[in-house]
């Protein structure tokens, strides 16, 4: 047996060798395959020998371990860091620098060219004009035949042609007089036209951009003191429709955000110009109002009718879906067009909602369903958006801005008890939203509401009751916020709302019930209340809720010792706040069976132990002959506190019934001894001797120890 082992060991040696053979001669083929120049003398490639740790390893586990020898010439040097930001290529060059700087020049050249021309008296206006139309051409016959061949040079000669000719315009009109209003305004209007016409035709943003730029200050270059509101809006509204239109087959952003902020800018200088919309024509109100009308769709819906269309189909607009780029750890790669388009979303309903209220002194029931229409469409389309994985983040901002514009219409509609019923539920609705379509980015908002919700009941809370108890407009209306708080808390899954509405919930209901109810009802429910919550945070066996559950009823137990020093009225024992107190004490003593935790339990025992011997002491000592009735309540409570403690084996009960009855002891001779007539005495000492001896003569056989 022994020999067989040994040639096995020979057998595995030899082959082992014959691969690592193998092995050297494909690394030395590899390298002579690989590298350009031969080694320098000296600095031959030798392959590493063999491990000597082969032999204590298992010949397959050492070849896997063992990493491949690499050539030097393959070892590439680490890379140094990219800069963040590099200068394009083509702003690299000289031309991309110099045709700007020239034409720069050209311009102001011209423009010195005109005034020194007025200096000297040399070329009359006319002239000066056609001069200037004549350089617009030539700099738009030399772009044009360039742009094939010069690109970056043609745009150049096309944007300052396009300059040309606003400058020319300008000069003809304003300065020179020598054309009247309407023939300056087609002439501008031709030249807007016309750089829309270079952007689409060469695809280039920067002359759309340049075009509504003019057209929006064309009515303002030519402005004279005197206007047409209705005019201006017109024209407003037919640049808007066009540039919104190129956006949405061009998605030049730069170009569509200086079309909206110059819309809303124009319509804000008519608004809040020299005129004052108090006293302006109807016509003037109607022609701003139906701008800021038109203002949502092609502010609002464009952009994300662009955005769906590139989801459903791409062809359609020429582009392709953004492939998802893997994100580098630390990085930040912003979507602009998702930014834009929620960016836009929010904005564009709330400014024309805030402008039709600086032009209309309609009554608020009007904006109310303004509001509401604006909520319904904006819900209404993040809804449907939501079906869609890639619009989802469209659809939540629709949600939201829907959310929002159904709280300004609540503000309209309502006021008061109303409102805020209406805002809580309108609240707890976007939870609803939020857990419906499984997203959390509605959170801060729903918090948010039931935050200000929160204050706005505690403000409330310190009113005075209004009508009858709970049963008055006032307290249904805040009884809305506890509710749907704890309504919430079912269907929430994070535990952080869990608690925070658990317990915002039942804070909030105690103060109402602390404004509406009084005595010993009030003190009854708060109880109620407290064994409650307790309950629900031993099920749920959370430390946070179980940590606000004792301080409730901490507070009640407080509250308990208050009114145990408080003397009752009516019969002993049977009245309401002797009967209140009493279940307040069992339901304490009852909580030790709710809970988990050893010493919490012991507290709560200790607190309803001294609750009870308090009561027995209110309520039966104004009695005749009282001191001695307590003594008795007391030694019957002692003893059957006893007795359960060693039939249930309970350490901790049998144990507070000796020292509490050591108390009594004490209290027979200090108390008793002085205040009760001989025969009760006599009665007190022979019964609890005579009770004390049976329990010594019993207590074997009533203690019931634990078996194991």
């Amino acid at each position: 047996m022994e020999d067989n082992n040994n040639q096995s060991l020979v057998e595995r040696v030899q082959r082992l060798e014959a691969i690592i053979e193998r092995l050297t001669v494909q690394v030395e083929n590899f390298i002579s395959s690989t590298s350009p120049r031969s080694t320098a003398p000296g600095s031959a490639f030798q392959p590493p020998p063999p491990p000597t740790v082969l032999q204590k390893q298992p010949p397959a586990q050492k070849i896997e371990q063992a990493p491949p020898p690499t050539p030097r010439a393959a070892m590439a040097e680490p890379a140094a860091h990219e800069p963040s930001f590099t200068i394009p290529d083509h702003m690299k060059k000289s031309e991309y620098w110099l045709n700007k700087i020239g034409i720069a020049l050209l311009l102001f050249g011209a423009v010195f060219l005109f005034k020194y021309s007025v200096e000297q008296g040399w070329l009359t206006p006319t002239i000066r004009v056609l001069f200037g139309l004549a350089l617009g051409a030539a700099l738009t016959v030399i772009g044009l035949r360039l742009y094939t061949k010069r690109k970056h040079f043609s745009q150049v000669l096309l944007g300052g042609s396009i300059a040309t000719f606003y400058i020319t315009g300008f000069a003809a009109y304003q300065l020179f007089h020598l054309v009247p209003h309407p023939a300056a305004f087609i002439f501008y209007v031709a030249v807007t036209l016309y750089s829309f016409f270079l952007s689409l035709k060469q695809n280039e943003f920067i002359f759309s951009l340049i075009a509504i730029i003019g057209g929006l200050g064309t009515p303002f270059i030519l402005y004279t003191g005197e206007g047409s509101i209705p005019g201006l809006m017109l024209y407003l509204c037919i640049l808007l429709t066009g540039a919104s239109g190129i956006y949405f087959f061009k998605g030049w952003w730069s170009f569509f955000w200086t079309s909206c902020i110059g819309g809303w800018t124009v319509i804000s200088i008519a608004m809040f110009g020299d005129k004052s919309l108090t006293y302006a024509p109807l016509l003037d109100k109607i022609s701003i109002e139906v701008a800021l009308f038109l203002a949502l769709p092609l502010f609002w819906l464009v952009p994300l009718a662009r955005e769906i269309a590139i989801v459903k189909n791409p062809k359609l607009l020429g582009t392709s879906l953004p492939k998802p780029t893997e994100k580098s750890p630390g990085s930040y790669q912003p979507n602009l067009p998702e930014i834009n388009v929620n960016l836009l979303t929010i904005v564009t309903p709330f400014l024309s909602l805030f402008l039709s209220t600086a032009i209309w002194q309609w009554q608020d029931a009007v904006w109310g369903w303004v509001s509401l229409a604006l909520a319904i469409a904006g819900a209404g389309i993040g809804w449907a958006l939501n079906a869609k994985t890639s619009l989802k983040n469209f659809a939540y901002t629709h949600l939201v801005v829907g959310l929002i514009l159904l709280a300004v219409a609540i503000y309209f509609f309502f006021e008061g008890d109303v409102l805020l019923v209406a805002i809580t539920l309108q609240a707890a609705a976007i939870h609803f939203v939020k857990i419906r379509i499984d997203n959390k980015s509605l959170a801060p908002l729903a918090h948010t509401l039931y935050g200000v919700i929160g204050f706005w009941v505690l403000g409330r809370i310190t009113d005075s009751r209004q009508g009858s108890t709970l049963l008055n407009e006032q307290a249904l209306s805040d009884l809305i916020l506890p509710v749907s708080a704890f309504v919430l808390f079912k269907f929430f899954k994070d535990i952080q709302e869990k608690r925070i509405y658990l317990i915002g919930g039942f804070a909030a209901l105690a103060g109402i019930l602390f404004r509406e109810l009084d005595g010993n009802i009030l003190f009854f429910v708060i109880a109620v209340e407290t064994l409650a919550l307790l309950y629900i945070s031993s099920r749920m066996n959370d430390r946070g809720l179980l940590t606000a559950a004792h301080l409730f009823g901490a507070a009640v137990a407080g509250w308990l010792m208050y009114r145990l020093f408080d003397p009752s009225t009516g019969p002993a024992v049977f009245n309401e706040k002797s009967f209140i107190d009493f279940i307040v004490l069992a339901s304490i003593a009852g909580a030790t069976f709710l809970l988990k935790d050893r010493d919490v339990k012991q507290i709560y025992f200790f607190v309803a132990h001294i609750a009870l011997l308090f009561w027995f002491l209110r309520e039966l000592s104004p009695l005749t002959n009282g001191q001695g009735i307590v003594s008795v309540a007391w030694g019957l409570y002692i003893v059957a506190l006893f007795v359960f403690g060693l039939r249930k084996n309970l350490t901790v009960v049998t144990k507070t019934a000796m020292a509490t009855l050591l108390v009594l002891v004490g209290k027979l001779f200090l108390i008793d001894l002085a205040n009760l007539e001989t025969i009760w005495r006599v009665l007190l000492f022979l019964g609890f001797g005579a009770v004390l001896l049976l329990l010594s003569y019993y207590f074997q056989a009533l203690w019931k120890t634990k078996k194991g």
